[in-house]
């Protein structure tokens, strides 16, 4: 048995070499291959070229061989590593227990005698020596990884120094440049800033693992401290001193950090000790500190708190635990102070971060005067002229501006403001000894020649002269500035109004000066500039803000009253029934109200009488509010009897008003300026009133008798004029004067009327376009965007009045219902227009068109200038609207042509307008004889009528048109093709009747 066992050992190792040698060969052939392997795969192309494999086997190609022996060293790779992790799992469960005692990787154990067979293979004394070992290895390899790691991250920190300050919450921005770089973890990157990018994302998800990571020990931390504190806090007044008397009582227990104690209150007494002992080591730190010095610094003391902070902002509560910091300031706790002190430590950052990047752009950007060397050549009298091509750069100002040239442009101005500064300062220190002399801006000056060159560069006359031109600069900068002021002042003051009224509704809500508002969140810019929550909130500053001017307003008045009666308390004794005698004494003084008065008792009358007309006015309301309706009367018939003085004035036309300020109200409780104010508008009111009763009495009896005689009239007016014929049939006017017609009689009126018409239609016209002007020059930039005829604005605070005298929000809310009030016009007039019969003007507005036509056909031009017609639509041009009109009078015609006769005049004779539709045009020259017809002349005038007949003459198809109760136009002058006796026999009736 023994010699037949060796032959097969023999074979056996032989097989093994060969397979061995085999597995060498495939790893030299498929070396090329293994680095195009994925997941464990490889993928070949198609192309035929046979190769046998080591052992016999032919493939289609070379891949094809190598895809199945590199996909089988895959598998088995694959399958090793599952075991070898399998193997190697319980391990770390098997001594998870053991983990919380660990310190520096070391485990402290006892020498129990209780043997385990280790993942090694080894044999431990126990379990708790078998974890000792593996903790310790794990530290070594740690320790080792930690080195590998420090020594790759210093060779990346050398390798990416210069990307360092482009990093952005772990993120570095590159581009997509090809410059292959190999890491130095051996793989290949795109380029330089490609890998930087990898190691610093690698970098900043470490770090925060590492944050985290300490974040929940603390947490865990604290966790366990606050379980122990709740077990133990029936202990915590016997503890002294971190020292607490335990009975040897044995009651086991398991503590939250998983050691075993005796009993609770050994448990208690170690969570104490450990206490009392951390708070030994920090004192002794701390006075360590101070011995040598060195106070501690806001890092030491708040470092356990960086770990909370979020955007240079730490969370803190309310908890009263005052600390001093150390630069002296008390805060309310140590979380409060390392808020300040981080908040601070962020500003810092964002400063150093803003000069380094100005520092950065100033190297970069080159200064304005290298800028600009080139444009200071192109200069004319002082200005830089510029293309408006759209360029954006950055001055070194770090302002933005359209293109190189207008930056420029904008520095020469400056340049040149500085220097005319700096020159008018000169000028004012030369122009000290003039100065006094100088009246309304004005230096009077005589006309000595002496020649000097003032700060603009011009040569005057004398040092004189040109301080005189100096101190009129000045007065129009001053004149400037005034008006400045005014516009500020008066967007104030459109401000204030459209805050007003946009809070009104929130008026009625106000209680005790507060106005209680939703926290519901639409933010609205308020009269101060501040944003706030929503309008109610934006309403609550604004009455808290009106309510304090109103205080200071009466404190204001109240000190000025007292002041006054300080000031005219020796002229009250010499009062005599509400007046003050003064004398002419030149003393002037000025008055509380800002007037300036001959001498202090004149000043001093002037304030009695306010007084007096105050208590009245006073007076006068609470009566009527006592009264009710019946003192409104009576107030009406005072206010009459107040205006007795204004009356005569009134009626000579002479009557004009100051604009001094003493408010008066009349009965309706109506504020004016003044009294003469007052009694204007209602002597006005009074005085239209008369008019109109009066008007209405001398209409009722003319209008009936004027407006008729001349009604049939109105109808013939075109153009504003009326065509009479010179028929004598003499007629009285109404103002005496003898007419040759009724129709000459009426010429002159309806022409005048017709005049007076046109005028207030022009002037009427000249206002709505002047208006629609306005609006188009105040909305012209919001017209592109109207959608649908609306247009959708932002809800931004920026009062503006708009022309019908409203309040908007801003130019975008005037202008929408600008737009919408034009579109209800627009809609409004084209209804008017599709409801309203076509008339003639149209004919007559395309009768410059007719001479164009060809074959009932219109040649028009693309031209576009769109116009409505009469049927309500709209066409390119006025030569379209034509064109349409002539194709429907010529498809009437060649209706009216192919209709026999019989039927055409029934079916006049069914319509009771067809006998109106006569060419009234044509025939209304001829004078109508009664029952016979038209008397027409002899002269021979041939005319074809449509309806294939010639007629000796206009008049005779007239004739016969009214006779037979046809329609019949003329188609074209001369006789027809087809003459028939009837046209020509025709003619002969009306003259042997006559």
């Amino acid at each position: 048995m023994k010699i037949a066992t060796v032959p097969m050992l023999l074979t056996l190792a032989l097989c093994l070499i060969q397979d061995a040698a085999s597995e060498d060969e495939n790893q030299e052939t498929c070396n090329e291959y293994r680095a195009l392997m994925k997941n464990g795969k490889l993928f070949c192309s198609r192309d035929k070229k046979f190769f046998e494999s080591p052992d016999g086997i032919m493939f289609i190609n070379k891949c094809a061989s190598c895809k199945t022996i590199l996909e089988k060293e895959a598998k088995s790779q694959k399958r090793d590593l599952t075991r070898a992790t399998r193997a190697t799992a319980p391990a770390k469960d098997v001594c998870s227990a053991f983990r919380p005692y660990v310190k520096d990787g070391r485990l402290v154990c006892t020498r129990e005698n209780d043997p385990v067979l280790g993942p090694d293979g080894k044999t431990h004394g126990n379990k708790c020596a078998m974890c000792a070992e593996l903790f310790l290895k794990e530290a070594e390899e740690n320790a080792k990884q930690e080195g590998e790691t420090r020594i790759r991250r210093s060779a990346e920190k050398d390798f990416c120094k210069e990307y360092e300050n482009q990093v952005r919450n772990g993120r570095l921005f590159c581009t997509r440049e090809s410059d292959p770089v190999r890491g130095p973890d051996g793989r290949m990157h795109g380029n330089k800033c490609a890998l930087c990018a990898e190691v610093f994302k690698r970098r900043f998800i470490e770090e925060k693992n590492k944050e985290d990571k300490t974040r929940r020990e603390a947490e865990e931390k604290a966790k366990v401290k606050t379980e122990i504190e709740k077990m133990c806090s029936e202990y915590q007044n016997q503890a002294k001193n971190g020292i607490l008397f335990c009975t040897r009582e044995n009651d086991p227990i398991r503590g939250p950090d998983g050691k075993m104690h005796g009993n609770l209150c050994s448990m208690c007494q170690a969570f104490y000790q450990a206490e009392a002992e951390e708070k030994k080591k920090a004192e002794a730190k701390a006075r360590s500190k101070r011995e040598s010095g060195k106070a501690p610094s806001y890092a030491e003391l708040c470092s356990e708190y960086r770990k909370f902070v979020r955007n240079g902002k730490l969370p803190c509560t309310r908890e009263n635990d005052p600390i001093q910091g150390p630069d002296g300031k008390m805060h309310g706790n140590t979380c409060s102070m390392c808020e300040a002190f981080f908040r601070a430590e962020e500003e810092e950052k964002k400063k150093k971060e803003g000069e380094s990047r100005n520092k950065r752009q100033s190297e970069n950007t080159a200064s304005f005067e290298e800028l600009c060397s080139e444009y200071r050549k192109s200069r004319k009298d002082g200005r830089l002229l510029c293309t408006r091509e759209n360029d954006p750069i950055k001055g070194p100002d770090g302002k933005m501006h359209g293109n190189v040239c207008s930056m420029c442009e904008a520095f020469f101005q400056q340049e040149e403001r500085a220097r005319t500064k700096a020159k008018r300062e000169t000028a004012k220190e030369l122009c000290s000894e003039f100065r006094n002399q100088v009246r309304n801006g004005m230096l009077i000056c005589t006309r000595e020649n002496d020649p000097v060159r003032g700060p603009d560069g011009k040569v005057h006359a004398n040092k004189c002269a040109m301080c005189a031109s100096v101190f009129k600069l000045e007065e129009e900068e001053k004149k400037n500035n005034g008006k400045e002021e005014k516009e500020k002042v008066d967007a104030e003051k459109v401000k204030r109004e459209a805050v007003q009224e946009l809070c009104s509704e929130y008026r009625n809500y106000m209680r005790n000066g507060r106005l209680p508002c939703t926290r519901e969140n639409d933010p609205i810019e308020g009269l101060d500039g501040k944003i706030h929550g929503n309008t109610c909130s934006m309403c609550q500053a604004f009455f808290q803000q009106e309510a304090k001017e109103k205080e200071e307003a009466k404190s204001r008045a109240k000190a000025k009253r007292e002041a006054e009666k300080d000031a005219c308390s020796e002229f009250r004794s010499l009062l005599q029934n509400g007046n003050l005698f003064c004398t002419r004494e030149n003393d002037p003084v000025r008055g509380p109200d800002g007037k300036t008065h001959g001498n202090k008792c004149a000043m001093c009358k002037a304030v009695f009488q306010k007084e007096n007309e105050e208590r009245k006015r006073k007076e006068e309301e609470n009566q009527r509010s006592a009264g009710g309706n019946g003192s409104s009367g009576g107030g009406g018939g005072k206010a009459q009897d107040q205006c007795a003085e204004f009356r005569e004035l009134m009626k000579s036309g002479n009557l004009s008003c100051t604009r001094e300020n003493d408010p008066v109200r009349d009965a309706d409780g109506k504020s004016y300026n003044n009294k003469c104010t007052m009694c204007k508008e209602m002597l006005q009111r009074e005085a239209e009133e008369k008019n109109k009763h009066s008007g209405v009495r001398s209409n009722g009896t003319d209008s009936a008798s004027k407006k008729d005689e001349c009604d049939e009239f109105r109808s013939q007016m075109k153009n504003g004029q009326l065509i009479c014929t010179r028929e004598s049939d003499p007629v009285r006017g109404p103002e005496g004067k003898m007419h040759g017609n009724k129709c000459a009689m009426c010429k002159e009126k309806l022409e005048r009327e017709a005049a007076e018409r046109k005028k207030k239609e022009d002037e009427n016209r000249r206002n709505t376009e002047e208006r629609s002007n306005e609006k188009q020059d105040q909305c012209h930039e919001f017209r592109n965007m109207v959608r649908e005829g609306k247009l959708i604005c932002t809800r931004e605070n920026n009062p503006v009045r708009g022309p019908d005298g409203k309040m908007h929000v801003n130019k975008c809310a005037m202008c929408q219902s600008i737009f919408e009030r034009e579109a209800s016009e627009r809609k409004k007039n084209d209804e008017e227009k599709s409801n309203a019969k076509p008339s003639k003007d149209a004919k007559d507005n395309c009768s410059k068109f007719r001479q164009y036509v060809r074959n009932d056909e219109l040649m028009c031009t693309r031209e576009n200038d769109p116009v409505r017609g009469i049927d309500g639509k709209l066409y390119k041009n006025k030569c379209y609207m034509c064109r349409t009109i002539f194709q429907k009078e010529a498809s009437e015609r060649a209706g009216i042509r192919e209709k026999p006769s019989h039927t055409r005049s029934s079916e006049e004779e069914e319509s009771p307008d067809s006998l109106n539709t006569l060419d009234s045009e044509m025939c209304k020259h001829y004078r109508v004889l009664p029952k016979i017809g038209y008397l027409c002349p002899k002269n021979l005038q041939p005319v074809c009528g449509d309806d294939g007949q010639t007629y000796n003459n206009p008049c005779m198809l007239c004739h016969e048109n009214l006779m037979r109760q046809t329609n019949t136009h003329i188609r074209s002058e001369g006789r027809c093709e087809d003459s028939s006796t009837p046209g020509t026999t025709v003619p002969s009736v009306p003259a042997s009747g006559k």
